[in-house]
């Protein structure tokens, strides 16, 4: 290929004016011309005043391969035409892409001959493969353009191809170490990770009998509806026949096809680590077939790891990606194969074959990489709270659950050890709500019982009535279990459940509000015939409405003591104002009038007529720094009809009722008030330079 040093000797080929036609508007000029066996593409920049004279770049084009010149910076560079962040994605210097769909062309040939030398050098190329990604990307643009664009991928292609061929080789080599999925992998699939998905479906037959069809052992029976436990429309319960956790559900009103996704991993052992495979589960309930399911399952992306735990690349859909993390990773992994996998590698003391025992739907790829960060998980997960990491990792509660940088287990969980202990004597490590619901009794130094955690588990509430809670124990001084009481007892009377939130927690939540209200009015809120009274929702408008009635009167004192400074700074600046400035502060047409503004209750009422913000300029106008004037017409002088703002010199926002433009005699009035202002101004520099 060409280098530098001969591309700077070559005798360019230049445009000239009337090879410029119909493209004024088009970025860059582009000749063409073969030297040897390889063809010279120039292309001009396109400015204010034309076409530049010298080139912007050269692209040097042979068979497997092409160079790009950037003459300016005089280097010779292999990706300032096009950059590839993955072989589909491309951006080509020279044209631009719209939200990545389609392309345009800022580029034309400057004549049919060299168009038509670009055209014949395409010609002589071997076929080209397309992608639809590409295909996409290119249909727009103009031949031959658009022809130079797909060679450019190919070489794009080629390269990476020859690139990487000896580590493709190499991933290549470890799927040969790889077995089909065993039917143990596929009986778990359809077995423990659908069973959420197993129904049971009932036809009515008579008032108190329904024939029912269960997914799960095919069963077509008539009972009645007294003999199966829990039974009921959307109720989940147990198949009377075989007894499968199921859902009821009435068999003719289901849709004519619905269906479950499930993404389910496989971990498998190689000579040099192991392979994380992802499948992509599918189960199918066409209506005709109720309650028989069609299952399918296909590959969808796999991940290699190595002993050391390098995992910067995956496979996805027949395609090696550089990436560090997974388009895909799955919901549930397959626990038998996980423990022989990470044998010899770094995560044999992860606790990652713990993690994935149950079957439990989380992404157990991400763990790797939290691994690899934080350490501490290895000692969350050996000590068995499974649930603590599982939120951690999935972080969908919006509470981080977990120090991570702990080096310690009581340090990650954030509790002592006491607490710890009585988790385990509970035996609710693996439940999350209760261990948040320690690290936040812990936090806000709150007492709790045993059957007090047990009673707020069982209750679900959220973080945030958490906090509620713990607050009101703290202000009422009563316990978890009377709290809860009551809380419930009012929300049962007085509250309704909503789509955003449960009747608890609003009942909860004013609950709060009121307690805050109450303390701001300074009231004593260890009275129980204050705090908890027998309408929840009246003592809480109560007490808020009795506390903003005191923000406001106090809002109103705190205006009124302004107002008073106010005017009397205003009263000082106007007399000073008014004795040098007599004239312009005073001047009168047949038709206008200036009247100065100078008390707090004249800037309100003047911006509560005009419907404008001028009150709010009260405390500049008593410091100095501006001056708010009216104009008012002759005939009606106690209506207000105009204002400005006068300051530094300048007229500010002269405007009428709601921000409209002023007519233009009054702009012309106020005109004449700024001649008169700034030459009473120049008199009174004039007089004390004279005196001093």
């Amino acid at each position: 290929m060409f280098g530098l040093s001969k591309l700077n000797k070559l005798d360019l080929k230049k445009w000239t004016e009337n090879e410029v036609a119909g493209c004024a508007s088009t970025r860059f000029l582009a000749t063409a011309q073969i030297e040897s066996e390889i063809v010279l593409i120039t292309m001009y920049e396109r400015g204010n005043s034309g076409y530049s004279e010298s080139p912007y770049m050269v692209v040097c084009c042979e068979k497997e391969d092409f160079q790009v010149w950037l003459v300016k910076e005089n280097k010779i560079t292999k990706s300032a035409v096009f950059n590839s962040y993955t072989a589909e994605w491309l951006f080509i210097k020279g044209l631009h892409y719209w939200n990545n769909y389609s392309a345009y062309a800022d580029v034309t040939f400057s004549t049919a001959e060299d168009k038509q030398i670009v055209t014949n050098f395409l010609q002589n190329q071997e076929p080209r493969t397309y992608d639809w990604t590409s295909e996409k990307e290119v249909n727009r643009l103009p031949s031959p353009w658009k022809e130079f664009v797909w060679y450019q991928i190919d070489v794009l292609g080629f390269r990476l191809k020859k690139r990487h061929r000896k580590r493709d080789q190499k991933r290549e080599r470890l799927f040969s170490y790889l077995k089909e999925p065993t039917d143990g992998f596929r009986k778990w699939v359809w077995e423990k990770v659908f069973e959420d998905t197993q129904n049971l479906y009932y036809t009515p037959e008579t008032r108190n009998r329904v024939n029912i069809e269960c997914s799960v052992c095919r069963c077509s029976e008539i009972r009645k509806r007294t003999d199966i436990p829990n039974f009921g429309r959307k109720k989940e319960g147990k198949c009377p026949v075989c007894g499968a956790k199921v859902t009821f559900l009435p068999k003719n009103v289901q849709p004519s096809l619905t269906y479950t996704e499930k993404r389910v991993g496989i971990m498998q052992k190689t000579p040099e680590g192991f392979v994380y495979r992802v499948f992509m589960a599918e189960r199918l309930y066409p209506k005709n077939t109720l309650p028989e399911a069609k299952d399918n399952m296909w590959e969808v992306s796999r991940m290699y790891v190595s002993n050391r735990g390098e995992t910067g690349y995956m496979y996805l859909y027949g395609r090696w990606l550089e990436r560090d993390d997974g388009w895909f990773y799955s919901d549930f992994l397959y626990p038998k194969t996980v423990k022989s996998a990470i044998a010899d590698t770094k995560y044999r003391r992860s606790g990652f074959d713990l993690l994935a025992r149950p079957c439990v739907c989380m992404s157990h790829q991400r763990y790797f990489y939290a691994f690899d960060k934080y350490p501490v998980l290895e000692l969350v997960a050996k000590a068995g709270f499974l649930a603590v990491i599982k939120t951690f990792i999935d972080d969908y509660r919006g509470y981080d659950i977990l120090d991570k940088t702990a080096s310690d287990l009581y340090g990650a969980l954030k509790l002592p050890r006491s607490e710890v202990r009585r988790i385990l004597r509970l035996k609710y490590r693996n439940n999350a709500q209760v261990i948040m619901t320690l690290q936040k009794a812990y936090e806000q130094k709150v007492t709790i019982r045993d059957e007090e955690i047990i009673e707020i588990s069982q209750t679900k509430m959220r973080l945030d009535t958490l906090d509620v809670l713990f607050f009101g124990m703290k202000e009422v001084g009563v316990t978890a279990h009377k709290l809860i009481k009551y809380i419930t007892d009012q929300s049962k009377k007085h509250y309704k459940d909503t789509d955003y939130r449960n009747a608890f927690d609003q009942a909860a939540t004013e609950f709060r509000d009121m307690l805050r209200a109450l303390r701001e009015l300074g009231k004593n809120r260890k009275d129980l015939g204050l705090t908890m009274q027998a309408n929840l929702k009246k003592a809480h408008d109560d007490a808020v409405k009795e506390n903003n009635d005191r923000k406001d009167r106090e809002i109103r004192e705190e205006e009124m003591r302004k107002n008073r400074e106010y005017a009397q700074k205003m009263d000082v600046i106007r007399r000073q104002v008014e004795a040098n400035y007599s004239d312009a502060l005073h001047l009168r047409s047949d038709d206008l009038m200036v009247v100065g503004l100078w008390t707090p209750e004249a800037l309100i009422a003047e911006g509560d007529a005009l419907h404008n913000c001028i009150k709010t300029y009260r405390e500049d106008v008593a410091e100095g720094k501006t001056m708010i004037l009216a104009v008012r017409k002759t005939s009606q002088p106690e209506k207000p009809y105009c204002a400005f703002e006068y300051k530094n010199d300048k007229i500010i926002q002269l405007e009428a009722d709601k921000h409209s433009k002023a007519p233009d005699d009054v702009k012309a009035f106020v005109d004449i008030f700024h001649e008169k202002y700034q030459k009473e101004k120049k008199k009174l520099k004039k007089e004390a330079a004279i005196a001093a």
